[in-house]
C-alpha cells in the first residue's frame, strides 16, 4: 500500500520537504506490515531499501562469531533503519527484527539516493541522524567498559523509559535486556530482583515498571547497593 505525500510529514527527516518532493518520494515507497519476530533485513545483505518505523518497535543487532546476538539499539516510531548504506554503499551492517507487530515504510535506496543528491538538506539531516547514533554507541561502549551489570542495566532501563515518554511499564524481557546490556539472562534476572527488592522497580512477567527513579539514579552515580 503506497503512502500519501502528507503521510511523510510525521517523519522528521522529510517534514521540511515541499509537496512535490514528498509526492515523488511517496510514489516510490510502500507500507509493509510485519508480525512480531520478523526479520526485516539481515546483516551483510545488499541494501535495496531503507525503512522508517511508523508503528511498533524494531531491534537492531549483530551476530557474534559464537552465535550470540548483540543488540545495538531499539528503534520506535519515525526512526530510520538501514541509512548507513546510503553513504558508504556497503551491505547492511546489522540485522533488524520486529519486537512487536509493526508497520514500516519501505523506501527504495535508489529513490533515497536521488533525493540526497537533489536535496542537500536531507543529506545533512541523515548525517545528523548518524552522528546521534554514533554518540549513543560511544556511550554504550563506555558503559560496558566502566560500569557493572547493575549500573548498565539501570542506564538501559532509564533510556527505554525516556524513549516511551516516561509513562507506563516497559514491555521488555530479561533476555532482551541481556542483549542490550551484554550479560546473560540469569545475571539480568538476579539484578532485576535486587532492584525490585530495593523498591526501585516492580518486575512482572514481560514487564518492568519504574517505581523509584531516585533510587535508580543512585546506581548511575555508583552509589547503589545490593
Amino acid at each position: 500500500m503506497p503512502p500519501g505525500p502528507d503521510d511523510l510529514l510525521v517523519i522528521p527527516l522529510f517534514a521540511h520537504l515541499d509537496e512535490a518532493a514528498r509526492s515523488h518520494l511517496a510514489a516510490a515507497a510502500r507500507y509493509r506490515t510485519f508480525p512480531r519476530g520478523a526479520l526485516i533485513f539481515h546483516e551483510g545483505d545488499t541494501p535495496h531499501f531503507i525503512y522508517v518505523v511508523m508503528a511498533g518497535k524494531v531491534r537492531l543487532f549483530q551476530t557474534l562469531s559464537d552465535g550470540r546476538e548483540y543488540t545495538l539499539e531499539h528503534l520506535g516510531p519515525h526512526e530510520v533503519l538501514g541509512s548507513a548504506s546510503l553513504f558508504d554503499g556497503g551491505p547492511y551492517p546489522a540485522s533488524a527484527e520486529t519486537l512487536m507487530p509493526s508497520l514500516l515504510l519501505e523506501i527504495p535506496s535508489s529513490a533515497m539516493a536521488s533525493l540526497l543528491e537533489e536535496r542537500p538538506q536531507v543529506a545533512v539531516a541523515f548525517l545528523r541522524l548518524l552522528a546521534q547514533r554514533m554518540r549513543r554507541a560511544h556511550a554504550r561502549t563506555t558503559d560496558m567498559a566502566l560500569r557493572n551489570v547493575h549500573e548498565r542495566l539501570v542506564s538501559i532501563l532509564l533510556q527505554l523509559w525516556d524513549d516511551q515518554g516516561r509513562e507506563g511499564p516497559l514491555q521488555v524481557t530479561a533476555t532482551q535486556l541481556g542483549q542490550l546490556v551484554g550479560a546473560a539472562r540469569e545475571t539480568i534476572t538476579r539484578a532485576l530482583h535486587d532492584l525490585d527488592r530495593q523498591g526501585a522497580l516492580r518486575v512482572g512477567r514481560g514487564w518492568i515498571r519504574i517505581a523509584d527513579e531516585g533510587k535508580l539514579r543512585l546506581w548511575i552515580r555508583g552509589e547503589g547497593h545490593v
